[in-house]
């Protein structure tokens, strides 16, 4: 195993054995989410041996931090989609800067797509604001919305299929999500791609933002 450093002069790949501060125990997982936002380096998801648990959670390291206090540690608030519904091998993207119309500037955090606790691919996709966590209270911490669900009210469903094992990023305020496979067990992949606006809303059909299948 290897990572990056930004530590040396020179930035390099090294051992994580070269690292005083490594991933505790209790987040070391496979197939999780990363990102970077503000300074700080967040991952979360994923699983180990062990069951998916029932809550999404992120943690953040502050790799600017010094030596003595880099710890990885809680961030945002955790959203509780029961066990059956958590998720794997997903992709995340982050938008910044999202106008709503409401004299704000919002920055938030897309989680999608991957496998479930029973194995099976999904496709749905949450929205958290960055904007504010665990610096400040509680009540004011950024809320989790499931954008794609039937059950939000005005909530637009990913139009492509269930995935996990894709890709996302984001340009210029648009978020791309794409490729990936079917499930486990199975080599059916995909070469699709979608794109997804977040200022491009229309008020009960998809008030979150819309997606949008990319011409091949």
């Amino acid at each position: 195993e290897l990572m990056i450093t930004t530590i040396a002069p020179v930035d390099r790949w090294i051992s994580p054995l070269e690292v005083s501060d490594p991933t505790p125990d209790f987040i070391k997982t496979k197939g999780a989410i990363s990102f970077q936002y503000n300074g700080y380096v967040y991952m979360g998801l994923g699983r180990t041996a062990a069951p998916l648990g029932s809550t999404i959670q992120l943690y953040r390291y502050n790799p600017s931090a010094d030596p003595s206090s880099r710890v990885w540690e809680p961030a945002y608030r955790s959203l509780a989609v029961g066990i059956e519904n958590n998720m794997s091998d997903a992709v995340c993207f982050v938008i910044k800067d999202v106008d709503e119309n409401d004299g704000l500037s919002h920055d938030y955090l897309y989680v999608g797509t991957g496998l479930t606790e029973s194995g099976s691919a999904t496709k749905e996709f949450y929205r958290l604001e960055l904007n504010t966590n665990t610096s400040g209270s509680v009540s004011n911490w950024g809320e989790w919305v499931k954008i794609t669900s039937q059950t939000t009210h005005g909530a637009q469903q990913f139009p492509g299929n269930v995935r996990s094992n894709a890709v996302a990023f984001t340009i210029n305020g648009i978020g791309y999500v794409g490729l990936g496979k079917l499930d486990i067990g199975t080599d059916d992949a995909f070469d699709d791609f979608f794109k997804f606006d977040p200022e491009d809303r229309k008020a009960g059909e998809y008030n979150y933002g819309k997606w949008t299948k990319l011409e091949e």
